[in-house]
């Protein structure tokens, strides 16, 4: 009896197994063995044990077509995940993006990771694909050229607007007049800096640098020579000492939502102050 007890439990064993060839092969080797088990076995347990070889096979099989189910279903909604991707794809070169390469990439990279596919229509895909890629690739590369050039014109506009404002400066002094037309002049010359796009990358520092080194020699020009300003930018030394001192005090505050509030307020009164040298700025917000 234990013989054939052995083989009903070894059965419900293989029937738990996740590789259904190797479990299938070995129910039928167990059915060889039920075959050729003892004479005079008690039937009841000689029965249970053919029953439970039956039952795992059933389930072997019913486990393999549902796997299989799934795994046709997980390959019709990869494909039309990529067809979805094409469709991204073919978007984006009908509509001329060429600067879209971060996006293309990410089309590149799901599109090679929808896995896995059925067996027809993936050439189709990988065709489209290749197709899209090489049109995109091409235009892009036009599409650098002109975006270097843009730069470039870029660098220059920046540069010349701003040796007119180093001009200004260096041709302001005790002759000046009007030192608030002067101010607004300048300003107007930052704005149009402002407005000037993107520059080589290898420049941007150094043009930004010596742009703002402009203000700074403009302030010290005019503290020297505007006695007005001087006394004016003597009250905004002044006034932002009284700043950092409130904003210190709030510092050990418990009431945090409230000390936010003020710190905010500070700050607000503080963009509003006449522009200092930055050697001063820097030092009262460090």
């Amino acid at each position: 009896d234990g013989y054939f007890q052995g083989i009903a439990d070894e059965a419900r064993d293989l029937a738990k197994l996740s590789n259904w060839g190797q479990a299938a092969a070995a129910l039928e080797a167990l059915q060889v063995k039920w075959n050729e088990g003892p004479e005079g076995a008690d039937e009841t347990i000689k029965t249970q044990a053919q029953t439970a070889i039956k039952e795992a096979q059933e389930e072997v099989i019913n486990n393999r077509a549902e796997y299989q189910k799934k795994q046709e279903e997980k390959k019709e909604k990869n494909f039309s995940f990529r067809e979805e991707l094409l469709a991204r794809f073919q978007k984006i070169v009908d509509e001329g993006k060429w600067s879209a390469q971060g996006e293309v990439q990410t089309i590149l990279r799901k599109f090679e990771n929808a896995r896995p596919l059925p067996n027809k229509g993936i050439e189709d895909q990988d065709a489209k694909l290749a197709e899209l890629k090489n049109i995109f690739d091409e235009n892009r590369v036009g599409y650098l050229v002109q975006a270097r050039q843009k730069e470039e014109d870029n660098l220059t506009g920046k540069l010349i607007t701003i040796e007119k404002i180093e001009n200004i400066i260096e041709n302001a002094g005790d002759t000046t007049g009007d030192w608030e037309a002067l101010n607004s002049e300048i300003e107007e010359l930052y704005r149009q800096f402002r407005k000037i796009g993107r520059v080589p990358k290898e420049r941007d520092s150094e043009t930004w640098t010596r742009f703002r080194a402009t203000r700074d020699a403009f302030i010290e020009k005019r503290m020297a020579h505007d006695k007005s300003f001087k006394k004016e930018l003597d009250k905004s030394i002044a006034k932002r000492k009284q700043l950092i001192e409130k904003a210190q005090a709030l510092s050990g505050s418990e009431d945090l939502a409230s000390a936010s509030v003020e710190i905010n307020k500070l700050h607000s009164e503080w963009r509003k102050l006449t522009n200092i040298p930055k050697e001063l700025n820097d030092e009262y917000w460090n």
